[in-house]
Order: C-alpha cells, then sequence, then structure tokens
C-alpha cells in the first residue's frame, strides 16, 4: 500500500471517519509512518486523532481495534513519530507511556509482534544494553 496524500491511513487522519474504505481498517504502525512522512516534507499533522483511536489504557497504542497482543514494533513506529512532531512536548504522557511498555516489554523478553519475526533466543544472546 503506498503513502500518498489518498492513501488510507493519510485519509484516516485527516477525516472524521473511522475507516476510508469498505475493508479497508486503519491501523496505528502505517498511520505513524504517514505522520512521519508528513514531518519530514513540512506538512505536519497532528498525531491526537491516532492517539485518542488507538490507545489501549495500558500504556501502549493497539495497532488496530481488537487486537490481543501489543505490537512491539508498532509502538516503535509511534514512538517515532512522536518524537519527531513539531509540538513533541504536548505528547510526553503518551511518549513516557510508550517508553516504558516498550522498555518493560523488553526486559521480560515479551516480544508479542504481528509484523516482525524476532528471535527472542537471538536477543537474549546477542544483544547487550
Amino acid at each position: 500500500m503506498g503513502f500518498g496524500i489518498r492513501s488510507p491511513p493519510f485519509m484516516f487522519l485527516v477525516s472524521d471517519q473511522s475507516s476510508v474504505a469498505p475493508l479497508v481498517v486503519p491501523d496505528a504502525d502505517d498511520t505513524a509512518k504517514v505522520m512521519l512522512t508528513t514531518y519530514l516534507v513540512q506538512e505536519a499533522i497532528k498525531p491526537d486523532r491516532m492517539l485518542e483511536y488507538f490507545k489501549s489504557g495500558n500504556g501502549h497504542l493497539r495497532t488496530y481495534l481488537g487486537e490481543r497482543h501489543a505490537s512491539f514494533s508498532a509502538n516503535c513506529n509511534v514512538l517515532i513519530a512522536l518524537l519527531r512532531s513539531p509540538d513533541v512536548e504536548t505528547y510526553h504522557v503518551y511518549i513516557s507511556d510508550i517508553l516504558r511498555f516498550l522498555c518493560e516489554s523488553w526486559w521480560r523478553g515479551d516480544f508479542k509482534d504481528k509484523w516482525v519475526s524476532i528471535n527472542q533466543r537471538y536477543y537474549k544472546h546477542n544483544m547487550h544494553i
């Protein structure tokens, strides 16, 4: 799926619809990437709609509504987009919550990720912080 002006993640951010087309479900991962892209071309879009729509109440953002396990990589993409936001200080609570979720997941070795196949044994034995 491309990320042009008419792409579903972009349209989700700028419209009042929960979905932009039949059978197209908005997700935080692609939406965060579109936001980051708009920042890089000096056309910033506020992340408020994404944050409100995907917040879980557990310190992380859901990738999509109804998910069972939080996605580590999707939350990394949201964090990157928030940190690049022109008004980053406005989102310090979300940034702190997502960082806490990511750090706790890392230290527990709890990587239930939909998009990236992470070999936990590899990371535990080869990644030293």
